[in-house]
């Protein structure tokens, strides 16, 4: 097994919970854990931006709020928001 690469010691770590998402443009370490539960992460160079969501479920109830809990909401508001820090949208 591979032994993981070492935390550079003045780099924070952002642990992303169930439920929320975190983007950046100043290097950090997203870190989480999964089980049934998806994250996805992305990364745009040009920008050195990258982000992280953290979801649970695909789509929620139609009478709910809309929340980055499930994926429906997470993955385009990741993608916004790293468009925000200007990165590049979908194409």
């Amino acid at each position: 097994m591979k032994k993981p690469a070492a935390q550079p010691p003045d780099r924070p770590i952002a642990y992303v919970q169930p439920g929320q998402l975190v983007v950046s443009a100043v290097p950090r370490t997203l870190s989480t854990i999964l089980g049934s539960c998806v994250a996805v992460c992305l990364w745009d160079p040009a920008v050195a931006a990258g982000g992280m969501n953290h979801y649970l479920l695909p789509s929620g109830p139609r009478a709910a709020a809309a929340s980055p809990r499930f994926g429906e909401v997470a993955v385009p508001d990741l993608v916004q928001r790293l468009v925000g820090l200007g990165g590049d949208g979908p194409v």
